[in-house]
């Protein structure tokens, strides 16, 4: 502070520290400005020395060319031995559904059946007839409603109503009453057909559903007297599943040989040891570009550049 205020007081060693404060900025900004151009250098000469692009490519044709070579030996044999298992439980579940039509009670099995379908065909039967009641409840009052409305608006001499008012209760004739009646008659059937609609269309379907039950135990008795036909019998049945589980064992040992198999191969394959060999050679040469990189940020290597970014300026200020 006290050198700052001597100078203030001096004009000219004011113009002599304006001076050099002006030089430090300059040098200071051509250093940063070519220690910039030289962190570029150094990372573009990395990139060009230590360049693994190639190396790379070809790991992945060397991985290309392996998987193939596995996919061949090993995983289309081992992917059409899952597949045959999967047709080999197909067929013994299959064989298993034959076996136990031998122990159904087809005939019990279609009496019980037609004992839940009778009652619902009767109920059926019983709701369409309520419902055709109902419809001529519904008509009935509709043509009654049409009726009253029609004489009330008639100017035809005694039977017509129109221009005179129509009395609220009247035994013999016409009234208010028994023309709301009839709207409530109306409405009170069509409240029964939309319940009658309701309950046939459930009955209608746990119909079809008991139907479908008898046509399912008829197919399976038909199949059986087939099997019988075609000697077919429990014991040459549960030989052909047992076959199949022997087919199903071979499967199984053969998928796991494969399995252990694909493994081995792959470590032992030339192919990897070629992937393995230019990955090493990958990894080194990344190594030694973090080292090249690293050693641009040495404490010697900065004092060298800046010593020779500070010979230029002067040589550049000198000419």
């Amino acid at each position: 502070m006290a050198n700052q205020s001597c100078v203030l007081r001096h004009p000219a060693k004011l113009i002599g520290w304006i001076g050099n404060r002006v030089e430090s900025g300059r040098v200071a900004f051509c250093c940063w400005k070519e220690e910039r151009e030289a962190w570029r250098a150094q990372k573009a000469a990395a990139r060009e020395q230590f360049d693994t692009t190639e190396l790379e490519r070809e790991v992945e044709s060397l991985r290309t060319r392996l998987d193939a070579e596995v996919e061949r030996l090993f995983d289309d044999p081992i992917k059409q031995a899952e597949e045959r298992f999967q047709e080999l439980w197909r067929d013994g579940l299959e064989l298993h559904r034959r076996i136990e039509l031998f122990s159904r009670d087809f005939w019990g099995e279609r009496n019980q059946a037609l004992e839940r379908l009778r009652p619902i065909v009767r109920e059926i039967k019983e709701t369409k007839a309520e419902l055709a009641e109902a419809y001529e409840r519904h008509a009935d009052a509709v043509a009654y409603i049409r009726h009253w409305l029609a004489r009330s608006r008639s100017r035809i001499p005694i039977y017509g109503k129109a221009g005179r008012p129509v009395p609220s209760h009247w035994l013999l004739g016409m009234s208010q009453a028994k023309f709301e009646r009839a709207k409530y008659r109306r409405d009170k059937a069509g409240h029964e057909i939309g319940q009658l609609k309701s309950a046939l269309a459930r009955l209608q379907l746990d119909k079809r559903s008991w139907q479908r039950v008898l046509d399912e135990i008829k197919g399976h008795a038909q199949e059986l007297r087939e099997l019988r036909e075609t000697r077919q019998f429990p014991n040459v049945l549960r030989e052909q599943v047992e076959d199949l589980e022997r087919q199903s064992e071979r499967l199984t040992e053969f998928v796991a040989r494969a399995s252990r198999g694909r493994e081995s191969y792959i470590k032992q394959s030339s192919l990897t040891r070629e992937i393995e060999k230019v990955v090493s050679q990958i990894e080194r040469m990344k190594r030694a570009r973090r080292s090249f990189l690293e050693s641009f940020k040495a404490p010697s290597a900065k004092a060298d550049r800046r010593a020779a970014y500070l010979r230029q300026y002067a040589e550049r200020r000198v000419s």
